[in-house]
């Protein structure tokens, strides 16, 4: 998990992750995180879904990765950051593995071949990219026909909305509502399988999952599409 996907070198944002690199995985937010981690790591286990070669984007230091890795073993996976220094604790971690690679790059411009991985995942993440449009856009075109991606982000509910705008404008960072998802989702011709609040983060965490048109794959098997779904505010 990693919050802000400018593109690497930039000042700013990109400066503020590149600092906190050497004690993230220390870092008291760390109690949050791991309620996502869990959240997303249960939705993968209920859905099935293939995960052959998995992209986390917005990967910091590799921690979901990590996880993932030991309930899927025969997974590959691929991390890839804007933070250098995220990517270099990333690869000091889990160099040796043949099984995980980390990248410095941004959610607009991926580093990947086209329709090159099977499962993409975002955990508090896309609340900071420029252009939320774009980066599904690129993550539809890094998916093989079948694949699915999950977005788990900040999810402003109710009358908080009204501070949108103004982290806008002190932060940079863009909150999107579960219409801002699933539009976004099917302006990239992704479709929406899944929209809720994620388990155990009292609905701040809105997790909104697509597939990429191509039969569903589940376990390495075609399978019917999956219609779990249920709108957000």
């Amino acid at each position: 998990m990693r919050a802000g996907l400018r593109r690497a070198g930039e000042s700013g944002l990109s400066g503020h992750f590149n600092r906190w690199a050497a004690t993230y995985d220390r870092s008291w937010m760390q109690r949050s995180f791991r309620r996502v981690h869990t959240a997303v790591l249960e939705i993968l286990r209920q859905e099935g879904w293939e995960a052959g070669t998995v992209l986390d984007v917005g990967c910091g230091t590799g921690l979901l990765l990590e996880k993932l890795a030991r309930v899927r073993p025969e997974a590959r996976m691929i991390g890839v950051d804007p933070a250098e220094r995220m990517v270099e604790v990333a690869r000091g971690k889990y160099g040796n593995s043949p099984r995980f690679r980390f990248e410095v790059g941004s959610a607009e411009q991926l580093p990947l071949p086209d329709e090159s991985v099977d499962l993409v995942l975002s955990t508090v993440s896309a609340h900071h990219w420029p252009d939320l449009d774009a980066g599904l856009r690129e993550i539809a075109r890094v998916l093989r026909p079948g694949g699915h991606v999950l977005i788990a982000d900040i999810h402003l509910r109710g009358n908080f909305r009204i501070i949108a705008p103004i982290l806008r404008i002190l932060r940079g960072e863009q909150l999107h509502s579960a219409d801002d998802f699933r539009r976004a989702f099917e302006s990239a011709s992704l479709g929406v399988v899944y929209q809720r609040p994620l388990r155990d983060t009292r609905g701040w965490v809105l997790g909104t999952a697509g597939v990429k048109p191509g039969r569903e794959r589940i376990g390495g098997a075609s399978a019917p599409p999956t219609t779990t779904c249920s709108r957000g505010s």
